[in-house]
């Protein structure tokens, strides 16, 4: 399924592995959607829109480091990189992680103190508060959903509506801890955000990128097709009208011509 915003759609892009995935992506000028923006698509959706019936690995990456923090990068991920994302996927159908250079993590480590002070909304890296599985909700770890969503008030709207369904948590599970400080180095991987039936959790415990994945992708709009969206609902509108009556005898002749003629156009 695809759906509109101002200038770009969204589509959650089904083919093949993350490195694959990518190139598709940017074949078609798109590009990774943001965490914020599928939570935004989420919030606006009907549960039975696909934006929660699918998982989608997004821009979010995870760093993980031997007896050191987790960090949560939001769109700083060096496997965003075709190369580095061809790499990983080999590596990952190897059982073995994406390794990144101590430097490399130090300064995400000393970026994400430099910003701890800022609302978590305003950060582009957070520490996690756990190196193991946890929750969030409204009174815990909530900061963290913030950080996703780039804004306190869809991160609040987000935790409604999965309440208003039952869920009232979302966990994030990460790789085992004793397994991280066994690791020679410290290592990326990507967040993937989970379908509704899965309980919405945030995901950065498995090696997938080799496997077949779903990532949820941002295109620009063509101008024609958006124009053909705009006069298709003012058909719409128009034959709504005209069902409950509401459109004159004079003026109905004239309003079905319009219809008929973007049909026409249409079928062209």
């Amino acid at each position: 399924m695809q759906t509109k915003t101002a200038k770009e759609s969204y589509k959650i892009v089904d083919i093949g592995n993350w490195h694959y995935a990518l190139i598709k992506i940017q074949e078609k000028r798109g590009r990774v959607g943001r965490t914020s923006e599928f939570i935004s698509a989420r919030n606006n959706a009907e549960f039975k829109d696909n934006v929660w019936r699918y998982s989608a690995y997004l821009t979010a990456g995870l760093n993980f480091a031997p007896k050191n923090s987790v960090l949560l990068l939001r769109e700083n991920s060096e496997l965003l990189q075709l190369e580095n994302a061809a790499e990983a996927v080999q590596l990952h159908k190897n059982n073995k992680e994406y390794p990144i250079a101590q430097d490399t993590y130090n300064s995400h480590l000393n970026q994400a103190e430099k910003e701890s002070k800022n609302p978590p909304e305003n950060r582009n890296i957070l520490i996690l508060p756990e190196r193991v599985n946890f929750s969030i909700n409204s009174q815990n770890h909530f900061d963290i959903l913030r950080f996703l969503a780039e804004d306190p008030k869809q991160a609040e709207k987000y935790l409604g509506r999965l309440s208003g369904n039952k869920l009232n948590k979302i966990n994030f599970y990460l790789r085992n801890k004793n397994y991280v400080d066994e690791q020679e180095s410290p290592f990326q991987d990507q967040l993937c955000l989970h379908r509704f039936d899965y309980g919405s959790c945030l995901d950065g415990k498995d090696k997938n990128l080799g496997s077949d994945i779903r990532v949820f992708g941002m295109f620009p709009i063509d101008k024609a097709s958006s124009k053909k969206s705009r006069e298709a609902s003012k058909m719409y509108e128009i034959v709504q009208e005209i069902r409950k009556g509401n459109i004159s005898i004079s003026d109905l002749e004239s309003k079905l011509s319009q219809v008929s003629t973007f049909l026409e156009n249409l079928s062209k």
